[in-house]
Parts: C-alpha cells; structure tokens; sequence
C-alpha cells in the first residue's frame, strides 16, 4: 500500500473513531448519572457525585483493559437495544415498534461501540472474535 493511501486511510480511521469514541463517552456518562442517582436515592444520601465520578474513572481505566473493553461493548449494546425498547413503548405504545426500533439501536450501538473502543483492543477482539465464530 502506497503512502498515499495510509495516509488518507488514517485520516478516514481517525474521522470516524472520534464520532465513535464520543458515544462511547456519553454511554459512560449517563451511567455515571444513572448509577450516581441511583446511589442518592438508595444508599448514600449525599454521595452521588463520589459515585458517579468513581464509576467514570473505572469506565475509563476499563476501556484499555482488552477483555474488559469487550464486556463494555456488550454491555453498551444490550443498553441501546434496552433504550429503543423504552422509547418504542413509550412513544408508539406497541410491542412491534419496540422491537423494530430496539433492533435498529442495537445494531447501531453495536456499530459505534467496536469503532468507539481503543483501536488496539476493538479491532484484535473483534477479530479474535468472528475467528472464532
């Protein structure tokens, strides 16, 4: 491969891994919001922030972990199938939109989630993966 075309292939790679790596950011912040509320109303009154700003260290610090990056990802995913349910049941009130619209953000979550993970760890993985499959 000429130079040319890894150059304009790591300009490609780069462009989409930071639309990705912000999804994946936001995933860990809403459960770091999610678990910090959680822990105020439950367990620790006045702790919620300590919460949540352990739980966004821990996310961080996992994502560099391969292994771990790859239960995230799942984790991720099953969360964006999760939420399209919620929204297909509260918006359209019927089971058939929850699914198609659950489907539909799995499958995009699952899309951003391998692209959103550290290019060391996703791509190895994720090849690993389907070798094995």
């Amino acid at each position: 491969m000429s130079i040319r075309k890894e150059v304009a292939q790591g300009i490609k790679d780069y462009k989409t891994g930071g639309l990705a790596e912000g999804f994946v950011l936001a995933e860990i912040l809403v459960l770091c919001v999610v678990v910090g509320r959680w822990a105020d109303r439950t367990w620790w009154p006045d702790g919620e922030w300590w919460i949540g700003a352990w739980v966004f260290v821990v996310c961080l610090l996992l994502l560099f972990v391969p292994i771990t990056c790859l239960i995230m990802m799942i984790v991720f995913t099953l969360g964006c199938g999760v939420a399209g349910w919620v929204i297909g049941d509260y918006l359209f009130n019927n089971l058939g939109a929850s699914v198609v619209i659950s489907i539909i953000s799995a499958v995009i979550g699952i899309s951003m989630n391998v692209s959103g993970c550290p290019k060391y760890a996703s791509k190895r993985l994720v090849k690993e993966l389907g070798d094995k499959l």
